[in-house]
C-alpha cells in the first residue's frame, strides 16, 4: 500500500488580537493512506511524526501589556508549552466570552481540539472562525486537511481551493487537492496539481514524490524516475530513502 505525502500547516498558536493574517505555513505530515493496485516493490515507510508547534509567537511591544485578554493569552501560551491543554483551552474560551469576535482565540482552541484528537469538535471550531472572518486561510486550509483525513473529499477539494484563492502562492494546497483528486479517481486532475505545486516552488519535495508516485502506478516510467530522483535530491534525508531507491532499481530494470 503507498502512503502518499500531505502537506500540513506548522499549526500555530498565535497571540489573539482582533483581527488576523491570513498567510500560511506549512509542513511535511502523513496523508491519509491512499489504497493503488499492490506495488511489485515495497511501499515507502510512514513518512516521520509532525513536526511540533512551534513557540507562540511573541506579543507585539505595540500592544497593551495590562489587560485582561493579554495575560489569558500570555497563560494559555505557558499552558500549551507545559502541555497543559485543559488550562491554555480554559484560558482560550475566557478570551471569546470577554472578545466573542476573537479569530485567533477560536483559532488556537481549534488546534487543541487536533491534540487531544477531537476531529469533529476541531472542524466545527474552524468553521466557527471562518463564519468570523472567512479570509482566515490557515483555518480553511486546516479544515480541508481535517475533511481528507475523514475520507469527505468534496469538503476538502472545496476548502483547499479556497485557499489557493487567499493564499495562491503557496503549493500547499494543490499538493492535497492533488491526494483527493487521486483519492477520487481522477488522477488527470491529480498530475495537474501536483505539476502547479511544484511550478510555485520547484523544491517542494513532497510534490515530487507524489507526482512520481502516481507517474509509477501508470507505467510511465521515465517520468516516474525523474520526479523520485529529484524527491530524494531535495530530501536526502528522507526517512523512505532506502525504499525510494528501491523503486528506482526496479523502474530503470537493475
Amino acid at each position: 500500500m503507498l502512503n502518499k505525502i500531505l502537506a500540513l500547516t506548522f499549526l500555530m498558536l498565535l497571540m489573539p488580537v482582533v483581527g488576523c493574517s491570513a498567510e500560511t505555513t506549512s509542513a511535511p505530515y502523513p496523508a491519509p493512506q491512499n489504497p493503488p493496485p499492490a506495488p511489485p516493490y515495497p511501499a515507502p515507510q510512514n513518512p516521520p511524526p509532525a513536526l511540533p508547534y512551534p513557540a507562540p509567537q511573541n506579543p507585539s511591544a505595540a500592544r497593551p501589556t495590562t489587560s485582561p485578554i493579554f495575560e489569558l493569552a500570555q497563560r494559555a501560551e505557558s499552558a500549551y508549552q507545559s502541555g497543559n491543554l485543559d488550562q491554555a483551552f480554559a484560558d482560550y474560551s475566557k478570551i471569546i466570552e470577554l472578545d466573542p469576535k476573537n479569530a485567533d482565540a477560536y483559532y488556537n482552541r481549534a488546534l487543541i481540539y487536533e491534540d487531544k484528537g477531537n476531529v469533529e469538535q476541531a472542524i466545527a471550531e474552524y468553521t466557527r472562525l471562518i463564519a468570523l472572518d472567512a479570509k482566515y486561510a490557515r483555518a480553511i486550509y486546516n479544515r480541508g486537511i481535517l475533511y481528507q483525513k475523514q475520507g469527505n473529499l468534496d469538503q476538502a477539494i472545496a476548502d483547499y481551493t479556497k485557499a489557493m484563492e487567499l493564499d495562491p502562492t503557496s503549493p500547499r494546497p494543490y499538493n492535497n487537492r492533488g491526494l483527493a483528486y487521486e483519492d477520487q479517481g481522477d488522477p488527470v486532475r491529480a498530475l495537474a496539481d501536483y505539476s502547479k505545486a511544484i511550478e510555485l516552488n520547484p523544491t517542494f519535495a513532497i510534490a515530487y514524490l507524489n507526482r512520481g508516485a502516481l507517474y509509477r502506478e501508470q507505467g510511465r516510467q521515465a517520468e516516474a524516475v525523474a520526479d523520485l530522483e529529484k524527491y530524494l535530491e531535495l530530501d536526502p534525508n528522507s526517512a523512505d530513502r532506502a525504499q525510494i531507491e528501491e523503486w528506482l532499481r526496479g523502474l530503470k530494470g537493475q
